[in-house]
């Protein structure tokens, strides 16, 4: 077998992932086969598994790669509506997919298993990304906060979460989903020392 790049590896397991959650978000985690994952993804069996052991490493992997993490806290509000409004772009997924599969996740992950374990270190990470966030932008002057900072992190990110998960079931076009969000937390960050 030929040698691959190291970017054509990771352009390939990339396509993997996106494939998984694609998949997720029409049928779930359990309904997911790799047999799925595979076609979505236009490659072999055997390519699928020269990236990931079985499923569970794979949707695990899945989950790591499109969780709301910023590897550091933002320092200026606009920094961090940036981030938010580039989350849905950071893949070649729909919004709909997107929100769909999290749903998904979420739903089926909720019993103790390792995709339960995985999805709660995710939201322990993007919490205290979102937390350290409003305490600089605070701190800066940029926001004064209506509660503390972890608080706010679990309003914001409820906020966001929750109406994308409510559009959804009521079949509400994305477009008037971020609207939404975004509106409310311009309402809700909006409380500067102005």
């Amino acid at each position: 077998m030929p040698k691959r790049s190291p970017a054509y590896m990771a352009a390939q397991n990339r396509r993997i992932l996106e494939a998984a959650i694609a998949c997720i978000a029409e049928k779930g985690v359990e309904r997911t086969s790799i047999d799925d994952i595979r076609r979505q993804a236009g490659l072999s069996g055997g390519t699928i598994y020269l990236h990931f052991a079985n499923k569970e490493e794979l949707i695990l992997a899945a989950i790591r790669e499109f969780s709301y993490v910023s590897p550091r806290p933002h320092q200026t509000l606009a920094e961090f509506r940036s981030f938010l409004e580039t989350i849905p772009i950071k893949t070649e997924l729909t919004p709909e997919q997107m929100i769909s599969a999290s749903l998904r996740l979420s739903a089926e992950g909720f019993p103790p298993s390792s995709l339960n374990d995985e999805l709660v270190t995710q939201l322990q990470k993007s919490l205290a990304m979102f937390a350290a966030t409003f305490e600089a932008l605070e701190r800066n002057g940029e926001l004064t906060l209506p509660f503390p900072p972890d608080r706010m992190a679990k309003l914001v990110y409820a906020v966001e979460y929750g109406t994308g998960w409510l559009n959804l079931i009521l079949g509400l076009p994305v477009e008037q989903t971020m609207k939404e969000v975004y509106e409310t937390l311009d309402f809700l960050l909006g409380a500067r020392g102005e």
